[in-house]
Parts: structure tokens; sequence; C-alpha cells
């Protein structure tokens, strides 16, 4: 019965990792990131919770706003009120991944495409205007 509860765990163990990211310091989040598929679609990173995306899309610029937090125990960021711009599912919670790519992180949008991940291309936190 003891080597099953092990097995049980090791199992439940890793099912939950595998959704895990990297760990980093929240200040490492902000900045600008960039969709690698494409290289569109942008979001910017502000260290006071709130983020703004955009992209061009058939010539006209897209954009949306909100705020986002970060889970440290997980590695994962979760931006509310995200809309992906060209997609008609309209607005939600995005949950994403965190994976380092060197020291840089990366927001993972999918694992089975090239470049289905955003890229942090600049490290400062612009200021609002």
């Amino acid at each position: 019965m003891r080597k099953q509860w092990t097995l049980l765990l090791f199992v439940m163990s890793s099912c939950s990792n595998s959704m895990d990211g990297d760990k980093v310091k929240k200040e490492q989040l902000t900045g600008r990131y960039v969709f690698q598929a494409n290289l569109n679609d942008t979001i910017d990173v502000f260290s006071d919770g709130s983020y703004h995306n955009y992209t061009w899309f058939k010539g006209k610029l897209n954009q949306n706003s909100g705020t986002w937090i970060y889970d440290s125990i997980h590695g994962r960021v979760r931006f509310h009120n995200f809309s992906f711009l060209t997609d008609d599912f309209g607005h939600g919670t995005w949950d994403t991944k965190i994976k380092l790519k060197g020291t840089d992180p990366t927001f993972i949008y999918a694992t089975d495409i090239s470049g289905g991940y955003f890229l942090r291309v600049d490290s400062i936190d612009h200021s609002k205007k």
C-alpha cells in the first residue's frame, strides 16, 4: 500500500509541475515583449501591474490594456482583460507560463508552433504617457 501512495504522489507532482513555468523575480518581467511567430504583436508590461498590447492587422492598429499578476509559486503570469486582438474571442484572462531563454523571460503562447512565444526585447519599464 505504501508503494501505491508513493507512486500516486509522484504522478500527481509530475502532472502539476509540467504546467509550472520558470521562476523569476517580478522586476524581471517588466519591459517590451514581441511575438516571435510574426514579429507584429507587442505587449508592454509595466511595473505598476498594468500592460498594453497592440498589433497592426490589415492596416489598422488594434490595441487593449489591462492588469497583470505574477504567480511566483508556479512561474506564470495572468493578464486580465486580455485580447489577442486578431481573433473573435473577445477579452478574458490569459494565463501564460514563463520560460527563460538565457536570462530573458518569455511568455509561452503555444508550444506546437515555431516561435510561439513572446520574447522580452527591452527591459526598460516605459513610462506611460
